[in-house]
Parts: C-alpha cells; sequence; structure tokens
C-alpha cells in the first residue's frame, strides 16, 4: 500500500470526498449513503453559511491514487467564541478497512490544526454541533437514523488507540409506536390542568418562514444554552437548517409550544430518510428520486426521529414546562400514527440528561444506541 492524504477542493474535490466515503463502506449494510443534493449542499461554501464563516479543508486518504478514507477539519468560530478550549473539530470520518488509514487521517487533521494556532482535535462534528454528531459506540444493530452516525466499531478503537478519550456521550432511545398510549396518558393528565387553555401546539409556518425560523431558533438557542458545548446557530445558518429540513419533513412536523401565545418550546419530528433513500444514491436522475419521494410520501417510511425537544430555561422544572414538553411528544406520537410510522427514535441525548431520559422512557421506549465524542490533546 502507498497510503498518502490530500486536501481536496472544489467541486471536483467534493466528488473526491464523496467517493472516499462509499469506497470506505463499501459492503458495510448498516450504511445509509447520502443523497447527492445532500451532499452539495453541507459542502457547498457559497450555499453552506458555516462552511463561509470558518476556515476548513477536506482530508482524503489515498492508496495509488484510489480514494479509500476522509476526515473533514474546521476552526469552529462560532464554538470558540463561547467555548474558548482551543479545539479544531473534525468530521466525516470514513476509512476502509485498514489499520493505517484511520492514524494517517487523523495526522493531517491534527497538522492542519496546529497550522491553524489550535491545540487540540475534538469531533467528530459533521460539520458543527447543530448538525451531526457523535461517533457510534454501541448498536442495537438497527440501521441508524438520519442524520446520525452509524460507524463499525473499529473507528472508535482506532480512535483510543491514537489516544483519543471519550469527552462526552450522547445516546438514542425508540419507542414501538403501537404499544405506547402516551397521547391517551397525556391528555387525560391536560383534562385535569387548570392551565390546559393557555397551552398550544403549532406548526412551522411556511407563509411565515422568516418569523417561524427566528422563534424557532429563539426558543431552541434558550433551551439549549447550558448544555455541552451548545452554540446557539446564527440566523443564517437557522435558515439554512430549516431550508435543508422542508425539503423532505412535512411543516407540520416541526412544531412549537407556546403560552399564551408566547412560544417555550420546540420538537422536530423527521421521517426516517434514510429509509427512503436507500439504494437511491447514485441513481438519482435515472428514476431514485421518484422512488425516494414515493417511500417518503407514501407509506413506505416506518422510521421516524424526534431530534429536538425542549422548553425555555425559564420553564424548566416548573409544571407548565412539563405540561409543554410531554404535549409536544404526544402530538409527535400522534403524528407519527398516522403517518403509518411504526418505530420512533428520540436522538440525542445527553446520557447525563435525566429528564429528558426520563420523559422518553414514559413512551415507554428503550435505550438503543450511544455515541461518543473524543478529544485529544497536542504535545509540544
Amino acid at each position: 500500500m502507498s497510503l498518502t492524504v490530500a486536501p481536496v477542493e472544489g467541486r471536483r474535490g467534493a466528488r473526491i470526498f464523496a467517493e472516499a466515503g462509499r469506497t470506505a463502506r463499501r459492503g458495510d449494510k448498516l450504511w445509509s449513503e447520502p443523497l447527492s443534493l445532500e451532499a452539495a449542499l453541507i459542502f457547498n461554501g457559497a450555499k453552506s453559511p458555516f462552511m463561509r464563516r470558518n476556515p476548513h479543508a477536506y482530508l482524503v486518504a489515498f492508496d495509488e491514487g484510489r480514494p479509500v478514507g476522509r476526515v473533514f477539519v474546521a476552526d469552529d468560530r462560532d464554538h470558540q467564541a463561547i467555548h474558548p478550549d482551543g479545539a479544531a473539530h473534525f468530521g466525516f470520518l470514513d476509512a476502509a478497512d485498514d489499520p493505517a488509514i484511520i492514524p494517517a487521517l487523523m495526522e493531517a487533521a491534527a497538522g492542519w490544526a496546529r497550522q491553524h494556532g489550535r491545540t487540540a482535535l475534538e469531533g467528530p462534528y459533521s460539520p458543527a454541533i447543530n448538525h451531526e454528531i457523535g461517533l457510534l459506540t454501541e448498536s442495537d444493530g438497527r440501521p441508524a437514523t438520519f442524520k446520525t452516525n452509524d460507524a463499525p466499531p473499529r473507528y472508535a478503537a482506532a480512535l483510543r488507540a491514537l489516544g483519543f478519550r471519550t469527552v462526552q456521550e450522547l445516546c438514542a432511545y425508540e419507542a414501538e409506536i403501537a404499544a405506547s398510549d402516551y397521547p391517551e396518558r397525556t391528555e387525560a393528565v391536560l383534562a385535569r390542568w387548570g392551565g390546559r387553555n393557555r397551552l398550544s401546539i403549532r406548526p412551522f409556518n411556511l407563509l411565515a418562514f422568516g418569523k417561524s425560523v427566528r422563534e424557532e431558533n429563539e426558543v431552541y438557542a434558550d433551551a439549549w444554552a447550558d448544555n455541552w458545548h451548545a452554540v446557539p446557530p446564527p440566523e443564517d445558518e437557522a435558515r439554512f437548517i430549516a431550508r435543508f429540513m422542508l425539503l423532505s419533513v412535512p411543516p407540520r412536523w416541526l412544531t412549537m409550544a407556546a403560552w399564551d401565545g408566547v412560544p417555550i418550546g420546540v420538537l422536530h419530528l423527521i421521517p426516517d430518510l434514510n429509509e427512503a433513500a436507500r439504494g437511491v444514491a447514485g441513481h438519482e436522475w435515472t428514476g431514485g428520486l421518484l422512488r425516494y419521494s414515493w417511500r417518503l410520501h407514501a407509506g413506505g417510511v416506518k422510521r421516524a426521529r424526534i431530534a429536538t425537544f425542549g422548553v425555555r430555561r425559564a420553564f424548566r422544572g416548573t409544571r407548565i414546562g412539563a405540561m409543554a414538553t410531554a404535549t409536544l411528544v404526544a402530538d409527535a406520537v400522534r403524528k407519527a400514527r398516522r403517518a403509518g410510522i411504526s418505530r420512533l427514535e428520540v436522538s440525542w441525548m445527553l446520557t447525563g440528561n435525566r429528564a429528558a431520559i426520563a420523559t422518553v422512557e414514559r413512551l415507554p421506549a428503550r435505550r438503543t444506541k450511544t455515541w461518543a465524542m473524543f478529544r485529544k490533546e497536542f504535545r509540544e
């Protein structure tokens, strides 16, 4: 093997970066290849606010000219402004089954980080905290849901062998919709609560896109402000994420809870786009997108994911906050039922977030996956 690592740029570089991922995961039945449209949006520096704002590099491992691995590395300035920990962030890690590839990729990423004045590497952030994070370390063996990492176990083992340590863990819980009477139990509690008429649930309003994004982003930023490494999305980033989600997510699945008309909670329910996209990547323009659309809109998707739920800090630990959370989750379960969803995943939650996990366990749901965030300090 003649292994080299080099940065790639531009449209051709994006294609090579994607090919490195395909080569690395070829034959892995659990891998869900992203659609080319998704990759074009995320990696396009002209469209992605994160890429425009932050120095970054796409590093590819080549074996005699053939791409066999990849890693993304960035100097996330929004993160450093709030959490000045000196770390560059890595993500989109993939490598063929050769023990030399991940060490070579991470050495190149560390070199880039040092050149940009950073003293550590941390990740995966793909590309940032408000997108996809974490590296899969424990799993029930089911395929990953949309925007959750599905790395084989050897990735985490390779990072640990290089001296990376776990700095945070996240988890997923999954519920069988048919076994959940959560909406009915919530409705019974609401009926006895004097504040029920002051609490309302409303969907994302496409006709007032800008206002809806601002309101959701304000609630999200406040509700997650105390979370590990939280970074409130700038407005352009929030708009970018919303537009990306609304390509495939029904607006009524993006909901807010309001108290006396003022937004205090948010929940995002997402159909498992991985399930809809299986076998489509690479065939989008030869009938693949039609197959993807049919699966998505004609009952071909049987899993969904609650990717976000929470309430403003002022309502945390209060009766109002508890009822807002319960009502948002109950509404999501009802929508999943009507859409023919049979399994509902809630992820990510910090493994130490007992309040969120307790809510989800009452669906009922069981823990199915764990992801880790890794960090390594550089030696002088």
